[in-house]
């Protein structure tokens, strides 16, 4: 006659892996099946090279989030956009007293006040670029109208786009000019008396 099984014994096995199950969780997983994340969507009107999913994405440096998901969405019209999501960790930004952010809360706070999304070159040698989020009260927040159910961060271009716009802005004539002027003043101060005066002196 087989023997009946002990259900406090079963249950104590039950619970202990349980146990197990959630520190191992706690251990392996850096903690981030109870970390709270709250997600948002940025559009960049500049290429994407070099963004991948799993980049960072700081504020001043610290590591807030990372990008969750890239995608292509193209138009009735055919006109693309890229969205891309950014997964923000709650836990990361407190107010002064010790709140934990909120949905909906800080961060929009923090938006109105200008904090802005930037692509920033996280390694010249690879060529992998990171999000940086920082204030930028001056750049007014536009935003993309996507019917997308989740909330946008307002984005500015980067340094570089920065860059290259000013030099799209100015002509080839408008630089000839400049440099031929530059030339012009040189040469005046290279024949200048007083300054052979002053280093014969």
């Amino acid at each position: 006659m087989s023997q009946k099984a002990n259900p406090t014994l079963i249950g104590g096995f039950v619970l202990g892996g349980i146990i197990l199950v959630v520190v191992a969780l706690a251990m392996f997983g850096g903690g981030r099946y109870f970390t709270e994340k709250v997600t948002y969507v940025a559009f960049f009107d500049e290429p994407l090279s070099g963004l991948s999913v799993g980049a960072s994405v700081n504020f001043r440096g610290v590591k807030v989030g990372e990008v969750r998901d890239i995608q292509v969405l193209v138009a009735e019209d055919l006109s693309v956009r890229i969205p891309v999501y950014l997964r923000l960790q709650r836990g990361r930004l407190r107010e002064a007293g010790g709140a934990v952010v909120s949905e909906g809360d800080i961060l929009n706070r923090l938006i109105e006040q200008g904090l802005r999304a930037q692509l920033e070159v996280a390694s010249y040698v690879t060529g992998q670029i990171q999000i940086q989020l920082d204030f930028d009260p001056e750049t007014p927040a536009v935003y993309s109208k996507s019917p997308l159910d989740v909330p946008e961060m307002p984005t500015i271009p980067s340094s570089l786009a920065q860059i290259r716009e000013t030099l799209a802005s100015l002509s080839f004539d408008e630089l000839l000019a400049s440099a031929q002027q530059v030339l012009t003043n040189l040469n005046k101060l290279m024949n200048s008396p007083d300054l052979a005066e002053s280093l014969s002196g």
